[in-house]
């Protein structure tokens, strides 16, 4: 059995990305707020996305993150993390190609976050 929803409020996985958190902010701050955000750390972006290469799908300036410096969250439409641990067990044990089994990971970085801004100084500029 499985519970969709609660007193008509839907479940959402909090482990994928694109998760809307509902928030009193004006919309118009908030779409300049991201906007300005993602211009400043595209170098940062850039060279994890290098560093990590494979290892994640791409690097975002995370909206929801408030102490945390940054996640790694599954695909909106990929396996989360668990399915990911069961299907690499399966693998194992019947000899499969583990790449196979590795879903793509979404890195979410915090703006605001001083280890983060501290990242963004020593990345190379674009």
């Amino acid at each position: 059995q499985n519970v969709g929803s609660f007193e008509g409020k839907k479940f959402k996985n909090i482990g994928t990305e694109n998760v809307q958190l509902k928030d009193d902010d004006d919309e118009d701050l908030a779409t300049r707020r991201e906007k300005y955000y993602k211009d400043k750390f595209k170098p940062l972006t850039k060279w994890l996305k290098k560093l990590y290469g494979m290892s994640v799908m791409r690097v975002v300036v995370s909206k929801r993150l408030v102490s945390t410096p940054a996640i790694a969250s599954s695909a909106e439409f990929g396996h989360s993390a668990n399915m990911e641990r069961i299907m690499r067990a399966q693998a194992y044990s019947h000899g499969q190609n583990e790449f196979a089994m590795r879903s793509m990971k979404i890195f979410e970085i915090n703006p605001r976050h001083p280890l983060i801004i501290r990242l963004l100084e020593g990345a190379p500029p674009e």
